[in-house]
């Protein structure tokens, strides 16, 4: 067979020049592979290899180890714990939808036909989200593969451009039908293109000649499905010099699939179809693939099979298995005879594997897949985990999945980090909220590349600039990356100021525990500039040994950092108003729950003048704001911060106790003037008034708390 092409996606990353600014940081590209294009013949019926492209680092790689106990785990101010990754030793033995005996037994989605098209990674990835929604939530629908084609393809549309498609290996933009990454259907759910459904102009099974431009009207008029994923996990595919080289090593990596087959209920992967199918008309002269005594389907790859040229590709002293069609296992069997096998692998065990070729290929779609197979250590496992659309609004600065974008920032003690913990961050406006409705931010999702990571995530109020502190970040919660992946990582939920800016960040916190670690990035691109997928510079810093920088604007680089929210009604039987008064002898402001204190003080004094209602605030909430007040001037302060407080009443204030609460969906700003004497502090739920009195000379302390 014809050996294949290594090409590289163009680098649009940092200069040296800017790698000196930020610490070191380097820019990697993923090394890809092309697809295959030849059909192969297999049980007499021809088939496209599937159109797999085939992505890694080229990078050193340690064997990644999956977790026996947790997913991840959130801090002590988080509210949720990922799933439980069970053991191997819990597993059951048998785990085959296609064996009457087994507890999964029937528990299969349709298999479906990719017939003469070249998109094996689109049908296997649209049919695992299907089968983990069937694990994960006992329900399945019939969903498109054509969708993620079309999504990602630049000539999609007869009517206009396609800004999100993808370019090919070649530097050419993506067509329809062309290959794509093993990444793209799950990660591009994450980020909200969740799965559609067929309809009368779109089957499951199409044809070459069914795979044509439309009118984007047509395309915008699918109908969303029920599912979304939130999580991928991975388990990273091994360099040939990793591979196990015992049948005790073999199966550490074959129960941490298992481990994910059985949880989420099926995994993506990789093969070299050539080899693990067979291009033989005639099966029982098949080199790898083999019909057994029993009538099964079988194939088994050895390991010695990495000496051959067509199979292996050496790229930075590292060799790597190369692969071009996806498809998914949904079972296994551990007692599997490895007498069914051609090759005999030495040790018992199959995986049960589904193919996108129909049901009159192998055994009604699938085979067997022996434990020792080649690709099961060469391939990246991808699972995903799948929950039902619940409405929300995702926001995100990226566009596509990090492999088919193929880009990242190189962080780790081999690049010269100074510290053990960076910082990246995009910063995003949120919606315009009135009434009674609010904005929450429930998660954050990001894609980590290391097993073994840990994240601190991080909020502020507001944008992130050059003098950004640390400590002007609220801690949300912290979370391991036992798998890696594109995750999404609940906590608290935060009520969003409306219409206002806001920085959501994950705080790396043990960086130098990596040789390299990769953070994946969107490069900026103009539709002028024949790139895809089209996106301007959106609002990613990154903190990078304690300087901030501005990664859209100076490297023209967007981060894969999302945040997640929900709206929600508040009840306004539960808020009373914030009254505001005003003195205008010392020009002090007042605020005040206290009605009789509002109307009273007035009538006292003709200093003070009632200014009527400035806001709503809880009955209780978790963040009190405090009342303190300075006999010697007469001058009132309203702050939430309790060391402020005893800072000032060590001074020779009084803490006048709770005044309110904080909580809703409208800002309170808080200024400051010196020259102002008594009424140098300022709060109002104006963005008009506090823009008007910062042109004057105040100076905005940003928002203090919230109201309605």
């Amino acid at each position: 067979m014809k050996k294949k092409t290594i090409l590289l996606y163009s680098a649009i990353g940092l200069s040296i020049l800017n790698v000196q600014m930020i610490g070191q940081a380097q820019s990697l590209t993923r090394s890809t592979v092309n697809e295959k294009t030849k059909p192969i013949t297999s049980f007499g019926k021809n088939h496209k290899v599937g159109g797999l492209i085939q992505t890694f680092i080229i990078q050193s790689q340690a064997t990644q180890s999956q977790s026996t106990s947790q997913n991840g785990s959130l801090g002590s101010s988080g509210l949720t714990a990922k799933k439980t990754v069970l053991g191997a030793t819990n597993l059951p033995s048998l785990w085959n939808p296609l064996n009457p005996t087994s507890a999964n037994y029937g528990k299969t989605t349709p298999v479906l036909n990719q017939e003469d098209l070249n998109i094996c990674w689109d049908y296997a990835g649209v049919d695992a989200i299907d089968t983990s929604a069937m694990k994960q939530l006992g329900t399945t629908e019939d969903l498109l593969p054509a969708y993620y084609d079309y999504l990602s393809a630049s000539n999609a549309f007869s009517n206009k451009s396609n800004p999100l498609a993808v370019m090919n290996t070649d530097g050419t933009s993506r067509k329809l039908g062309d290959g794509n990454t093993i990444d793209y259907v799950p990660e591009m759910s994450v980020i909200g293109y969740n799965p559609m459904l067929p309809n009368n102009s779109f089957s499951q099974d199409m044809t070459m000649a069914q795979d044509v431009p439309i009118n984007n009207s047509l395309f915008n008029s699918l109908k969303l499905s029920n599912y979304h994923v939130n999580d991928t996990y991975i388990l990273p595919g091994l360099t040939t010099n990793q591979f196990p080289t015992t049948n005790a090593a073999i199966m550490t990596r074959i129960n941490q699939i298992k481990q994910l087959v059985y949880q989420y209920g099926s995994a993506q992967f990789g093969v070299q179809a050539e080899y693990t199918l067979d291009y033989s008309e005639n099966p029982t002269t098949a080199v790898y693939s083999h019909l057994a005594a029993n009538k099964d389907f079988t194939s088994y790859t050895p390991y010695s099979a990495k000496m051959n040229s067509d199979l292996a590709t050496t790229y930075n002293n590292q060799t790597y298995i190369n692969q071009d069609h996806e498809m998914e296992i949904v079972g296994y069997d551990d007692n599997y005879s490895a007498n069914n096998f051609s090759k005999k692998p030495g040790m018992n065990g199959a995986f049960i594997v589904k193919n996108s070729w129909g049901t009159d290929w192998g055994n009604g779609g699938y085979f067997y897949l022996s434990y020792a197979d080649i690709f099961l250590a060469a391939s990246d496992i991808y699972a995903d985990g799948v929950i039902n659309n619940n409405g929300e609004t995702i926001y995100s600065s990226t566009n596509t999945s990090p492999n088919a974008v193929g880009t990242y920032y190189d962080f780790g003690y081999a690049q010269g980090s100074t510290s053990n913990s960076n910082i990246f961050s995009n910063t995003y406006n949120s919606q315009s909220t009135s009434g009674s409705q609010i904005e929450i931010l429930n998660s954050i999702s990001t894609d980590i590349e290391e097993a073994g990571a840990k994240v601190k995530l991080l909020y502020k109020v507001g944008a992130v600039t050059n003098s950004t502190k640390l400590s002007d970040f609220q801690t949300l919660g912290t979370y391991t990356f036992t798998d890696p992946g594109y995750q999404t990582i609940p906590f608290n939920a935060i009520t969003l100021p409306r219409n206002s800016q806001y920085s959501i960040a994950f705080e790396v916190t043990n960086l130098t525990n990596y040789q390299t670690f990769p953070i994946p990035y969107e490069s900026v691109q103009t539709s002028s500039s024949g790139q895809y997928p089209v996106i301007q510079a959106k609002n990613s810093w990154m903190d990078i040994d304690n300087e901030w920088v501005n990664a859209s604007v100076n490297q023209g680089t967007n981060l894969f950092i999302d945040g997640q929210t929900s709206m929600s009604n508040v009840d306004l039987s539960t808020y009373h108003p914030i009254y505001r008064l005003y003195n205008s002898r010392n020009r002090e402001h007042l605020y005040t729950a206290d009605l009789n204190e509002a109307t009273t003080l007035p009538k006292l004094s003709r200093d003070w003048k009632y200014e009527g209602i400035t806001w709503q605030a809880p009955q209780s909430s978790s963040l009190p704001i405090y009342r303190i007040y300075n006999p010697k001037s007469g001058e009132h302060l309203y702050t939430k911060d309790t060391n402020e407080v005893r800072v000032l009443v060590g001074s020779g204030w009084k803490n006048e106790g709770i005044a309110f609460y904080s909580a809703g969906n409208l800002a309170i700003y808080r200024l400051y003037n010196p020259n102002a004497g008594v009424g140098s502090h300022f709060m109002t739920s104006s963005l008009s008034e506090k823009n008007a009195l910062v042109k004057s000379g105040w100076t905005d302390e940003g928002i203090a708390w919230f109201g309605m």
